[in-house]
């Protein structure tokens, strides 16, 4: 008779568990939509994993992006394109858009950039870190190549009906300057430049050798610019002198 009810039991904690995990994406969005706090739960990529506008609530979920407002009974799929996960979510800092990027068959991952007000989406021709401006008019590219460096940076105007996108030759090739490592890009506080840190050693093990730049988005060139990175507990952050003065970084 014990084994019995025990196999009943396991049998009813089965069936619970199965029915709360198919809930979870509705259960989370139900709850974000009444207290953004309990948003941070569902993180995902950077932390942010979710973006509510004018009362509609957009998250991931797996390789899909979903969508739900405050009288949604279930989720609705916004966009799926066969990703089998996503490797970033991000929101712009007014949350009128978001980029994701997933992985489906390929090698590199395929990036996307949704246009909240206007319900349209727009493919990044490439791949790699993407950052917003501080205003979100922008959102800016870097194509990356593991030994010679950035091979181009992709300017996304988000302003422009259709979105239109700006392919800018990258400022020097990182091989130049010895063992290349990486790169490092920062947008100026006022979203008229961005700064490029192309990262290399001059010897495997041993001091670096950086060059840094900025681009002018309106003059739509680059200039050699002074910088450094200064050593924390667990990252380097990055500064860069412009006429003669540190631009922090938020």
């Amino acid at each position: 008779m014990r084994k019995i009810i025990f196999l009943v039991f396991l049998s009813l904690l089965g069936w619970v568990l199965l029915s709360g995990g198919q809930k979870t994406a509705l259960a989370y969005g139900k709850d974000c939509l009444r207290d953004t706090k309990a948003c941070d739960r569902y993180g995902h990529g950077d932390g942010r994993g979710w973006v509510k506008n004018r009362g509609v609530l957009y998250l991931p979920d797996g390789g899909k992006i979903l969508r739900m407002t405050a009288d949604s009974t279930t989720m609705e799929v916004l966009s799926d394109h066969g990703f089998r996960y996503l490797a970033e979510f991000k929101v712009s800092p007014d949350s009128n858009y978001f980029l994701y990027q997933g992985y489906g068959g390929g090698e590199n991952p395929e990036v996307y950039v949704y246009d909240i007000r206007g319900a349209a989406e727009f493919k990044l021709p490439g791949y790699g870190r993407v950052e917003f401006s501080p205003d979100s008019r922008f959102a800016m590219q870097t194509n990356m190549h593991m030994r010679t460096g950035p091979e181009q940076l992709i300017l996304l105007d988000l302003a422009v009906r259709p979105m239109q996108a700006r392919v800018i030759p990258a400022p020097i090739v990182g091989a130049t300057l010895g063992d290349y490592r990486g790169a490092d890009v920062k947008w100026s506080p006022d979203s008229k430049q961005f700064y490029v840190a192309v990262i290399a050693y001059l010897a495997r093990g041993g001091p670096t050798n950086c060059a840094y730049f900025a681009y002018d988005i309106a003059g739509k060139d680059f200039a050699r610019i002074d910088g450094y990175f200064l050593s924390t507990v667990s990252s380097e952050v990055l500064y860069v002198i412009v006429d003669g003065k540190r631009v922090d970084f938020p």
